[in-house]
């Protein structure tokens, strides 16, 4: 099959963002599977980390045909609220000239369209009627802005001002219906979340469920992956990993610092662990709250962050608890390294391999949470099973073999 991928990120496997990843690892897989792939690139914020992949066709930048229409100007935003009222309201972006860049992607003659997440080629899909074209979604755009608009949760507050709160809400409900019915017209969608397919699928938007998939990065150092734990004399925990400004994460931040720490650093006195934050994003206030805490340990941005991860034993990852629903990249890829993880049972919702004392440990609340922490911390026996499961359950669901083979498939019965 000859496919073009229109996406807003450039492949990568240099972990410069997850979308990058995870685009990188599907097009080498579909490459391998025997397809042609090529990939055009459009973003409102075009920033050139273009870095080529071994038989990936480049087609072109369309960045420059991408018409922004966002207003800094809070009257101007405040007339366009009060415009979606009465009127469906004017997108954000629009191409230029539509029919023109159909035209160009046309000379590559793909049998399909492989629209990758959310990307600013949504918009060309009207004009795209007499194509084969399918999409690889993860989170429906607009849903961080509506729950944020819509609920309290750590790290943000709802606005109070309840007249600004209906603007929005309904500016963003039409936005909403508008991405809908472009999904509408598409013929396929394969997304990575079950909850998002269930949501596609009430809204007449044909979907499947196919598990999210990263490279796998520790294939090499494997040896390394089911190490004795028993002889570390203090156990190393990730608290944080990724892009911290994303709403899962800082909601998955604020719920370990306010609500887990209290509990289990009283029940660990006579234990030695650490917590180690990694990435990019954090607020200073929020870098403040890690310093001068014998527990905690700040690292940031590292350039290796595959040798980080097999310093370390457990990830606690709370991004699932609250209102915001999803799967995040740092699943499959901490399961790869064969670490123990500990979330909330929100996750399961959403990745439905994920199994309680087999290959995860999930807590509803609080205190089911806390004191699965602490006994996980306590007991390296249990942390190593889970991990070394939850190395097994990726090679099985998560590994790029594996779903693209389901990818494959998917797109064959298209044409």
């Amino acid at each position: 099959m000859r496919i073009t991928i229109l996406t807003s990120n450039h492949p990568s496997f240099d972990h410069v963002g997850c979308n990058e990843y995870v685009l990188a690892s599907i097009a080498k897989g579909l490459i391998k599977s025997g397809n042609d792939v090529s990939y055009a690139f459009a973003h409102n914020d075009s920033k050139n980390i273009f870095k080529k992949i071994e038989n990936v066709k480049y087609i072109g930048d369309f960045s420059n045909k991408l018409i922004t229409k966002i207003s800094n100007n809070s009257f101007e935003r405040f007339i366009k609220y009060i415009k979606a009222i009465f009127f469906e309201p004017i997108e954000d972006y629009y191409f230029l000239d539509p029919h023109q860049i159909v035209n160009q992607l046309n000379k590559s003659k793909p049998d399909i369209y492989f629209i990758f997440w959310d990307t600013s080629f949504e918009y060309l899909i009207p004009y795209l009627s007499n194509k084969v074209v399918f999409a690889y979604y993860a989170k429906p755009p607009y849903e961080s802005a509506f729950v944020l608009n819509n609920n309290d949760v750590l790290g943000y507050k709802k606005s109070r001002n309840y007249f600004k709160k209906f603007l929005i809400n309904n500016y963003l409900k039409k936005k909403i219906n508008n991405h809908l019915s472009r999904m509408q017209l598409i013929k396929q969608m394969s997304n990575i979340c079950k909850q998002d397919v269930n949501y596609y699928l009430e809204n007449n938007v044909k979907s499947e469920y196919i598990p999210l998939t990263t490279p796998d990065s520790f294939l090499s150092k494997r040896n390394n992956l089911y190490r004795n734990i028993n002889k570390q004399s203090t156990i190393n925990i990730i608290g944080g990993l990724g892009n911290m400004k994303a709403t899962g994460s800082v909601i998955g931040f604020n719920y370990l610092l306010s609500n887990v720490i209290p509990i289990i650093r009283k029940k660990l006195v006579d234990h030695k662990w650490v917590i180690n934050f990694y990435g990019k994003g954090y607020k200073e206030s929020d870098i403040n709250r890690l310093k001068g805490n014998e527990n905690f340990c700040f690292k940031g941005f590292v350039e290796d962050i595959d040798a980080e991860v097999l310093n370390n034993t457990i990830a606690l990852f709370f991004n699932n608890a609250g209102p915001y629903r999803g799967t995040y990249t740092r699943i499959p890829y901490l399961m790869s390294g064969g670490i123990c993880i500990v979330a909330h049972s929100n996750l399961k919702k959403s990745v439905p391999e994920l199994v309680h004392r087999e290959n995860i440990l999930f807590g509803k609340n609080i205190d089911e949470i806390s004191k699965l922490t602490v006994e996980v911390i306590k007991n390296k026996k249990l942390a190593k099973e889970i991990g070394n499961n939850a190395r097994k359950t990726f090679l099985r669901y998560f590994s790029s073999e594996q779903v693209i083979l389901k990818l494959n498939n998917t797109l064959k019965k298209l044409i």
